[in-house]
């Protein structure tokens, strides 16, 4: 934060405008946009994930779609893996597919997308039009939400907004932004952000049990 990107310059195509009017379609670009299907296996769509550009997998029900009707990401592959290597802790519905998806695994079978959904704690999948601005998309992402699919006003989807991408954004190109560049050499203490009541509870250890002779 205190090494601001070398030789900032205005970009024309956002000089002289309000931040809050950037739509997020300008931040965006359906070059960066990765699909598997329900089908596809979690190998395959592993390295789909690791090729991508956007850090997420869109799952689409078939190769000529560009609906997207879920999502798989690296929190998805970790839950996977803590099946796999029998870490996970599943509720008493879902043990026997646990054991079923570890023993497939360790097989060796391809295990497809659509086998591992009830094991994924998946994000709410929030979608916005193109010509939605940044204000809307910083609601939905202050709120806990990873990423917003952004949509051509249907459901087809041009390009995935992730937290990363909006900060990165609003680093490289907070120069256009009076608003926002002001805030940059100001400290994180003098910012009016963040919880100002901090609820703390001491840890005590436990004493050892008395010994008895």
């Amino acid at each position: 934060m205190n090494h601001p990107p070398p030789n900032r310059q205005a970009n024309p195509r956002f000089t002289g405008r309000d931040w809050r009017d950037v739509t997020v379609g300008e931040l965006v670009s359906q070059e960066d946009v990765s699909w598997a299907e329900p089908g596809t296996s979690v190998e395959e769509a592993t390295m789909t994930l690791l090729k991508s550009k956007s850090a997420v997998v869109l799952v689409r029900e078939n190769a000529t779609s560009e609906v997207a009707v879920s999502t798989f990401d690296s929190n998805d592959l970790n839950a996977y893996l803590l099946v796999v290597v029998g870490l996970a802790k599943p509720e008493e519905a879902h043990i026997s597919l646990y054991d079923s998806v570890a023993k497939r695994a360790q097989g060796r079978e391809a295990i497809p997308l659509r086998d591992i959904e009830p094991i994924c704690r998946k994000d709410p999948v929030v979608r916005l039009a193109v010509e939605q601005n940044l204000t809307q998309a910083v609601e939905v992402l202050g709120s806990g939400i990873h990423r917003i699919l952004v949509t051509d006003g249907t459901s087809k989807v041009v390009g995935v907004l992730d937290q990363l991408k909006l900060l990165e954004f609003f680093w490289n190109e907070g120069i256009n932004f009076p608003a926002i560049d002001r805030l940059y050499p100001v400290a994180l203490r003098d910012l009016p952000v963040g919880s100002q009541k901090i609820i703390a509870i001491k840890y005590a250890s436990p004493k050892p049990p008395a010994r008895s002779c």
